[in-house]
């Protein structure tokens, strides 16, 4: 009688991890793979560099003119926040502050990834998040008024990172009230 053929293990030294099991002459194989009890490391959070260049832009727009109907008038504001580059801007945020006589009565545009928020009628506030470079986020604002003048309204603008134009940080408008 022939003895049956017997497995043999073939250990390649390179891949210690990997048992092979084989029978000569046949189709049968096995393969074995050792995995080690080490758990891989956690994910740690990616923090943001801030020594990237960029150059977070805002602009503002109003209406020029409105006159008071019974007392008050709606005004519309449109805030523009545009990362002008080269880089990624991270963390930008608006903030907006009502001039005196001026109430922001909601959000008719929010932007579209982040959030905004108006506080006591007279701060709105928002948190865009990371830019990229030319990509552009809207707001659209409206507020009330109740008394005749100029109202001039600003916002600010502001992101993680060398911003290589400070100057277009901030934005205006006018509103006249008749």
């Amino acid at each position: 009688a022939v003895p049956a053929p017997q497995p043999r293990v073939l250990d390649n030294p390179a891949t210690p991890e990997v048992e092979t099991n084989y029978v000569l002459d046949t189709d049968s194989a096995t393969v074995t793979v050792h995995c080690s009890s080490t758990p891989p490391p956690p994910n740690t959070p990616v923090t943001p560099p801030t020594d990237e260049f960029m150059d977070v832009q805002v602009a503002k727009d109003a209406t020029p003119q409105i006159q008071l109907v019974n007392g008050q008038a709606s005004v519309s504001y449109t805030v523009r926040v545009k990362n002008n580059g080269p880089n990624q801007a991270h963390n930008v945020t608006v903030a907006d502050a009502a001039p005196s006589g001026v109430t922001f009565l909601a959000i008719t545009q929010p932007p579209a990834s982040g959030g905004c928020s108006i506080t006591g009628g007279v701060l709105l506030q928002c948190s865009l998040g990371t830019l990229g470079p030319g990509v552009e986020r809207v707001i659209g604002v409206s507020a009330r008024v109740t008394q005749t003048g100029t109202y001039v309204n600003c916002a600010m603008a502001t992101g993680n990172g060398k911003d290589t134009n400070g100057s277009n940080n901030r934005a205006c408008a006018s509103t006249l009230v008749t």
